[in-house]
């Protein structure tokens, strides 16, 4: 028998413009390798644009909550960084799903939804979304870029199924 191979598909969008030497890259596009599948992210909703509506009215509900919870809560907040690598100017652009301080401490949050029951979300680790790790992970290293020092992050996951939140937590020891 011949083995299998599975094919790898990345699909990343960059702008850029050849004259000025500028490169335009969002955080997503960035951390992307390609879409997660399998048993961390198996389908409820049959359609692409339901599933995103349905991802979408749970941002919201989640976001509304800590506004609720926290005065000083931000959602949807844009990050914009700027390196200068071998003549291109390179511009990383993010939105960071929400905002908050904690103390001394600066926290960035992700959400995800999720098709996962209580008890098989509750049962992941960070390692399991190693996607979405890195998407936060690179809000942290921004926001150290632009001069937040103290910062942590949070991969926050909610199912559709029953409303279950898991958060993990992510650090890049920035600090103190």
């Amino acid at each position: 028998a011949r083995p299998r191979h599975k094919k790898l598909e990345v699909r990343v969008t960059l702008r850029y413009d050849d004259q000025r030497r500028i490169l335009r890259c969002s955080v997503r596009d960035l951390v992307e390798v390609s879409r997660l599948r399998g048993h961390l992210n198996m389908e409820l909703v049959q359609t692409p644009m339901a599933r995103l509506a349905l991802g979408r009215m749970i941002h919201e509900q989640y976001q509304t909550y800590q506004e609720g919870v926290n005065a000083q809560y931000q959602r949807e907040s844009t990050l914009k960084v700027q390196l200068d690598i071998l003549g291109w100017q390179i511009q990383l652009v993010g939105r960071v799903d929400g905002v908050l301080q904690e103390g001394a401490y600066t926290v960035v949050e992700e959400i995800k939804s999720t098709a996962m029951d209580a008890y098989r979300l509750r049962s992941t680790d960070l390692g399991d979304w190693p996607q979405y790790a890195a998407q936060v992970e690179t809000y942290l290293w921004m926001m150290n870029e632009l001069g937040r020092s103290s910062v942590t992050g949070r991969l926050v996951l909610i199912s559709v199924l029953d409303g279950t939140r898991h958060s993990l937590g992510v650090d890049l020891g920035f600090g103190s």
